[in-house]
Parts: structure tokens; C-alpha cells; sequence
């Protein structure tokens, strides 16, 4: 199931515990993994805190992001080394970013297989949570006005949903949950927008980034 995508190289200092937090990404390299930074306590399901909720270093928050390795829920649908998964998008909570913000976005990637999965973007930048088992489908509800993507090779029929971890055990690769704050509020993507495409214009237009990595069950 190789695919193409571009992993973010970066430096950065290491924090917490579990799986790898990376902070101060800069760049694009294929398949390279970014530094990592994280920890601290959940926030609220989509709050609206506008220029409050910015400033200080972006980080995750919450339990998904504390150490747990990759749980069932949240792999494909795909019995790929490890049984079928639920395809459920994670619960993702984070704080602070710079104070220019005007939206979040969120790329996961295998760094092992060198594999992207799925983009999300035109987050607003007043959400600081994502629910569980986000919906399919183009443009979202919740958060209202986020796009997303899915890699054709992950999805053939479905290109607009979560795509999550498939490999496990002796093939299991490490994968990342990268966090971008980003200076546009919404980026020139469309519908017809591969999730490759949606990458790079995140990548384009991101001030700040962060990642959580962790390896499925």
C-alpha cells in the first residue's frame, strides 16, 4: 500500500512520556519524522476562547495523548497485520500556538512505511478539540468549515474520511499525529484536492507544529 507523502523534518526539544512529542518542526522531507513535545490536561470539546486560546508553545493535551500506544478503535478497517480496526478518528485536544493563528490542521503519517493517511484542515482556530469519530464526508460539521482528505491508496472508495493506522505487530509502523497551526484560515484546497496536495499547502502555510506518535495495538 505504498503511497506517496511528505513527512516534516524539524527540530525541536523532547517532553513527556509514552509515545514521541515533537515541537518546532520546520521544513519537508519524505518520510521523516518530526521532534516531539506534549503533555498537560484536556480541554473542552470545541471551545470558542478566540485570542485567549493562543499563545504560548502548541501542544497536545488530554489522555489520547499522554503515552497510550494506538488503540483497535482508531486503526483501519483493514485486517492488516493485526486484525480489522473501527476506523474511529481519535479524541485530539491541544493549547496554545501563535497568537496569528487563523486555523489548526491535522496530518497523519507512517514514518516507517513512509505512508500518509489522511489530512484535515480549515480547523478554526477557536477549536482547540476534536471528537471522537469525526464523520465522513468533504466539509464537516464539527468542526464546522474543516476539510478533509483521504490517501487514494488508502481509500480508493472513499476519499473524505478518516483513514487510520493499519499495521501492528512485527509490521507496525510509528505513526503521527502532526498538529499545524496555520496563518490562513482557509486554504485554497477543494473537494478534487488529493490528500498529497492538501499536505503540501499545510505544510506551505504553517506557522507552528507539533506531533504525537504512538504505534497501534
Amino acid at each position: 500500500m505504498a503511497t506517496a507523502g511528505t513527512g516534516a523534518a524539524g527540530t525541536g526539544t523532547s517532553a513527556g512520556s509514552g509515545g514521541a512529542m515533537v515541537a518546532g518542526a520546520t521544513g519537508a522531507a519524505a518520510g521523516t519524522s518530526a521532534a516531539t513535545a506534549g503533555g498537560g490536561a484536556g480541554a473542552a470539546a470545541g471551545t470558542s476562547g478566540g485570542p485567549g486560546m493562543l499563545g504560548g508553545p502548541l501542544m497536545y493535551t488530554g489522555m489520547f495523548t499522554m503515552g497510550m500506544t494506538i488503540p483497535p478503535k482508531n486503526k483501519c478497517p483493514m485486517p492488516a497485520g493485526g486484525g480489522t480496526g473501527e476506523n474511529k478518528s481519535p479524541l485530539l485536544s491541544w493549547k496554545g500556538g501563535p497568537a496569528d493563528t487563523k486555523s489548526f490542521a491535522l496530518v497523519l503519517f507512517d514514518t516507517r512505511w513512509g505512508m500518509l493517511h489522511w489530512v484535515l484542515w480549515d480547523i478554526p482556530a477557536t477549536v482547540n478539540e476534536l471528537p471522537e469519530g469525526l464523520a465522513a464526508g468533504y466539509e464537516l460539521m464539527n468542526p464546522m468549515g474543516a476539510h478533509q482528505a483521504t490517501s487514494a491508496s488508502m481509500s480508493p472508495d472513499n476519499l473524505h474520511q478518516y483513514f487510520g493506522p493499519c499495521s501492528s505487530g512485527a509490521l507496525a509502523g510509528t505513526y503521527e499525529y502532526r498538529l499545524y497551526a496555520v496563518k490562513e484560515a482557509k486554504l485554497a484546497l477543494t473537494e478534487m484536492s488529493t490528500a498529497p496536495q492538501a499536505q503540501m499547502a499545510v505544510e506551505a502555510a504553517k506557522l507552528e507544529m507539533v506531533v504525537w506518535s504512538g504505534m497501534p495495538m
